[in-house]
């Protein structure tokens, strides 16, 4: 397997095929091998590793998925452990330290992977593709210097990574903490009103160029197109469907007691599933979306589905939805509530995405210096 990015490598190094510095194999064990609180580790194609009382590998050895996640999750381990039957085990190291073999593979393997013929998405691995792979081999001292160059460095970057997941974390319980308080008020005693009354269904014709209109869980309703998500699915018929304008309220009546409800930013169509209304004068539709996400945080829209004998938590029918009934709020306060939670969501948001932003840079950090090191561009000391 040829190696473009290890001709420039130091004169000392040397580039020799996988086969020849490890034994490459696989597991033998399933998933339904697992068990809760086994004695030893049991790596399956997963990040987290599972548990099993058997092991058939007594060694330190660098493991990595043969199929699903290629090319993204690796394991460094020492001892006694099992493996799922398609995930790869390297191990009998050969002139080559195992921990520098690691940081190699995990960060040149996909790469070499591509070079060799196939898709960096490829879906599964041959054997063939692992004992080509061409390795470079630094002398022994540089190899534990490596080693103990990326152990110490990348805890530092894992550190300050896990720092941003936490604040991430802070800031999306502080949104979800807005929400249930709305919730409350929402439930609270005091003078009421049917969704019905505050909302009024719209049954917009669907135009030729309208393109499909989503409402995500985290409240934004937009064209699917803009969030490009992968795996949804779509109707062979288009009947029912119905036209969709920037500003409607509009609700899944499948999900959105999981929070699928907004108002929407874009022009275009959803599918029957969904209520599209405007607001009638007791109401502003940028509040009724946030009621209707608050309701389904604090978990009312299940348990309101449930009192009235559905199966499923399922609002298809406009007579259910409409009948939902919210504590009543002025249309003033409506609007100054919507308001308020729009400006503190808009600043939540910006930080998240600083916070996204950040980590990025430091995975990228991360990616980079352990490809400049493990290839000879950085000479560490």
């Amino acid at each position: 397997m040829s190696a473009p990015w290890l001709d420039s490598m130091p004169s000392t190094w040397r580039q020799i095929a996988l086969q020849y510095l490890a034994t490459v194999g696989t597991g033998s064990k399933d998933t339904v091998n697992a068990v809760e609180d086994g004695e030893h580790p049991f790596i399956v194609r997963s990040a987290e590793p599972l548990a099993i009382d058997t092991f058939t590998f007594d060694t330190e050895a660098i493991l990595t998925a043969g199929d699903g996640a290629v090319g993204e999750i690796f394991h460094h381990i020492k001892g006694k452990f099992d493996a799922h039957q398609r995930v790869y085990v390297i191990h009998d190291f050969q002139g080559i330290d195992g921990r520098y073999l690691y940081w190699y593979f995990s960060s040149e393997f996909r790469r070499a992977v591509s070079y060799g013929g196939a898709q960096t998405t490829v879906a599964s691995l041959r054997r063939s593709m692992f004992t080509t792979f061409p390795v470079a081999v630094p002398p022994p001292n540089v190899q534990r210097l490596i080693a103990d160059f990326l152990d110490r460095e990348t805890r530092e970057i894992d550190v300050m990574i896990g720092k941003l997941d936490g604040l991430a974390d802070q800031l999306r319980t502080l949104h979800r903490t807005n929400l249930v308080a709305l919730g409350h008020q929402l439930c609270s005693p005091g003078p009421s009103a049917r969704v019905g009354l505050l909302l009024t269904k719209r049954s917009r014709a669907v135009r030729p160029d309208d393109g499909v209109v989503t409402a995500f869980r985290d409240g934004q309703v937009a064209l699917r197109s803009r969030r490009r998500e992968k795996g949804f699915t779509m109707s062979f018929s288009e009947a029912g469907y119905q036209g969709v304008e920037p500003g409607d309220f509009v609700f899944h009546g499948l999900d959105g007691f999981a929070g699928a409800v907004g108002v929407s930013e874009d022009r275009g169509k959803v599918s029957p599933v969904y209520h599209v209304c405007t607001a009638t004068p007791l109401a502003s539709e940028r509040f009724m979306a946030w009621a209707l996400r608050a309701l389904a945080a604090n978990g009312f829209l299940e348990a309101y589905a449930f009192s009235v004998r559905q199966r499923s938590v399922d609002f298809r029918n406009w007579a259910t939805f409409a009948g939902l009934p919210i504590t009543y709020i002025p249309l003033d306060e409506q609007v100054r509530l919507a308001d308020r939670l729009d400006e503190v969501t808009e600043k939540i948001d910006a930080m998240l995405a600083k916070v996204a932003e950040l980590k990025a840079l430091l995975i990228e950090r991360r990616t980079a210096l352990i490809t400049d090191v493990v290839t000879g561009r950085k000479e560490v000391a």
